[in-house]
């Protein structure tokens, strides 16, 4: 109608196959514009790489040892996301809201969206994997998320690897009791009792921290919410959505048994307490 103003509707670039969306993600947008004479800045392509992959964000293509392959703007951002943390453990919350990233006003939800995660995986499988099925490069950590691994030795969703050294890096910052020793900047955690280097999530790394320099302590969620240097949305029901993927994480890195940990323990309604198991000779002096 004559005097009526009409605002864009926003979509996701992929709800509406075979319509093409402006650079704001609104339907249309280019028609809006008139022509212009101003010059295009031109902008390095956005490019992530880890072993034989590499992704161009911009163009959304991967290239897989010399292979290009095209992407949806989903597969895109889940590709991303997932060699961004190379060898890794990436868990469905943080996979899902790479999906939704450009989505306004919309919040995943796992338990509504994990279906949708999962279908989304599968096709993204299909052009990374030389053969999907035997899943080669993703792999499921059930119950918890996907993995990037791009080396083939991955075990419970972690790579062991001795190539780095964090010491020969004079200015890491290493915290250390009788158990671990944790090379923050490096991200990484090594087992005094069998030696493996185990790479952690960069969000858990001042969790550990923390827990290391304190066993025994009893930390809130929001304390450990503070531990990662968070200010903003200190509240329970933000700790009680983020914090217990961390510790399922650091359990997966340190525990012999996630299921039934030994130094990471959970206090019922507050939050969780490192403890490290006692020794034989500390039980016989009690």
């Amino acid at each position: 109608m004559p005097g009526e103003i009409f605002s864009p509707t926003i979509y996701p670039d992929n709800l509406l196959p075979g319509v093409v969306f402006g650079p704001d993600k609104t339907l249309g947008a280019g028609n809006l514009r008139g022509p212009t004479n101003e010059p295009r800045r031109q902008l390095e392509p956005l490019i992530v790489s880890a072993g034989t992959f590499t992704l161009n964000v911009d163009e959304r293509t991967l290239n897989i040892d010399g292979k290009i392959v095209d992407l949806t703007p989903i597969d895109t951002a889940l590709a991303k996301t997932l060699i961004q943390n190379a060898g890794v453990l990436v868990s469905k919350e943080e996979l899902l809201h790479a999906m939704f990233a450009d989505v306004s006003d919309y919040a995943p939800d796992l338990e509504r969206d994990q279906n949708l995660l999962y279908v989304h995986m599968c096709f993204l499988r299909r052009k990374m994997e030389p053969i999907p099925k035997k899943r080669t490069y993703i792999r499921t950590i059930r119950g918890q998320g996907y993995i990037l691994d791009i080396e083939g030795k991955s075990q419970q969703g972690l790579i062991y690897s001795q190539e780095l050294n964090p010491e020969e890096d004079s200015s890491e910052e290493i915290v250390e009791d009788a158990y671990f020793v944790l090379y923050q900047k490096a991200q990484r955690v090594v087992s005094k009792a069998t030696g493996k280097s185990m790479r952690i999530q960069h969000a858990t790394v001042p969790i550990l921290a923390a827990f290391l320099k304190n066993p025994g302590a009893e930390f809130s969620l929001v304390d450990l919410l503070k531990e990662r240097g968070e200010t903003e949305n200190l509240t329970n029901r933000h700790a009680k959505n983020t914090i217990p993927t961390a510790i399922r994480l650091l359990r997966l890195a340190l525990e012999q048994n996630p299921k039934k940990p030994e130094y990471i323990h959970t206090i019922r309604e507050f939050g969780y307490c490192y403890k490290p198991p006692q020794s034989e000779s500390e039980k016989r002096g009690r």
